[in-house]
């Protein structure tokens, strides 16, 4: 078995990579990786985010794969880990650099060590692990974090001696007999669905038509508007773009099978949009922004427009990335989101397994408490992701 620690994805045969990633999962896959160093999203030092992936081959072919990073910081990772670091300067230990195996800016869950068909995948998975840690020894990495990975791969490390954390995000999931909006719709309480039904009819007062694209039918003009709607958000927020004009050029020339979105349009130009990736059965929403603050439109472009869509189009699960609790009441319910941890010092080792062990259980007691505000009568039964 040889290892290979490479800088870029350029070198690696993109059917072979693809062939390892989840049918499901539009991040992982070769083009979207490497349009985010081809556009110097990560890779220049300025960034933080300095490609290492693991590649283990035998006999030349392609058997396994772990996309990972060595970061200088703790931005664009969304299981936030400041707490760890303050305490490990407090206690005069150096936290950075790190390494950090995850999709970049990207708060989905997935599969984080690929393994090629036919190989056996706990074997593979090991030797993952234990090539990680090798390349933290030889590059002076203080610690290794394994991000919105599989419940399986989250067991398997735990039992090679990493730390397994547990959070949560709010996700969507069709319900068995649902073909429509409306029957979304009737499987919420009375009160949960007039809300709905309200919020939709707020949005469409504006005077707007709304519409919900692939992104191979994306014009110009929708495009760069995309664009522009992501840097008004980050704005909003006070923010610093990740994502360049270069990385949305890239999606289209390469991916924009994977694209959808929403637009709302004035007069038939676009004034807020919100931008999905899309495979298999899996919805997920990234960026959004308008130009016009108007009430409820950000519920329409990004939930109910994309509901319908998804409904109409066969998907069975729908991610909006991290954080809002005010999703429930639109039948985004909490699931958990899994990651992995190993530190080079023991102390930080001793002190976050405390942490984790802590936090597991007040995050599966959140959990539950949070399905007391569900707005369905009956839980729809969620697809489980890969393990």
């Amino acid at each position: 078995m040889e290892v290979q620690i490479l800088q870029s994805l350029e070198t690696v045969d993109s059917a072979q990579w693809d062939s390892m990633v989840s049918p499901d999962d539009p991040f992982f896959e070769h083009a979207f990786l490497a349009g985010l160093e081809s556009s110097a999203c990560v890779g220049p030092p300025e960034t933080g985010w300095s490609p290492r992936h693991i590649i283990l081959r035998d006999s030349g072919e392609l058997v396994a794969a772990m996309p990972l990073y060595e970061k200088t910081h703790s931005y664009g990772e969304f299981i936030f880990d400041w707490a760890w670091a303050d305490g490990s300067h407090r206690a005069g230990i150096p936290y950075y650099p790190k390494l950090v195996g995850a999709i970049p800016f990207t708060p989905v869950s997935g599969t984080r060590m690929l393994v090629a068909p036919g190989r056996d995948i706990k074997e593979m998975r090991k030797a993952l692990a234990v090539a990680a840690v090798d390349l933290a020894e030889s590059l002076g990495a203080m610690s290794i974090h394994l991000l919105f990975l599989s419940s399986g791969e989250r067991d398997l490390l735990e039992e090679c001696g990493w730390l397994g954390r547990s959070t949560h995000q709010y996700h969507w999931a069709r319900g068995s007999d649902w073909l429509r909006f409306d029957d979304y719709l009737a499987a919420m309480r009375s009160r949960h669905r007039k809300q709905v039904r309200r919020e939709r009819r707020e949005a469409a007062g504006h005077d707007l038509t709304f519409a919900m694209k692939s992104g191979v039918d994306l014009c110009e003009e929708e495009w760069h508007a995309l664009w522009r709607f992501y840097l008004s958000t980050i704005s909003r927020k006070w923010s610093t773009p990740y994502l360049n004009q270069r990385f949305f050029k890239a999606l289209r020339e390469t991916i924009s099978d994977r694209i959808a979105a929403s637009f709302a349009y004035r007069a038939g130009k676009p004034v807020a949009g919100s931008l999905f990736f899309t495979r298999g059965d899996g919805l997920y929403g990234r960026y959004w922004g308008s130009v016009e603050p108007l009430e409820f439109l950000h519920f329409e472009l990004c939930y109910y427009l994309p509901i319908e869509w998804a409904l109409e189009n066969g998907i069975t699960r729908f991610e909006t990335g991290a954080q809002g609790e005010h999703k429930i009441k639109r039948g985004f319910l909490p699931e958990e989101c899994c990651s992995a941890h190993w530190f080079r010092h023991p102390a930080m080792m001793l002190g976050v397994q405390g942490f984790l062990r802590d936090e597991r259980n007040r995050s599966a007691h959140m959990r539950e408490s949070l399905e007391a505000y569900s707005p369905y009568r009956e839980r729809p039964i969620m697809k489980a992701p890969d393990s």
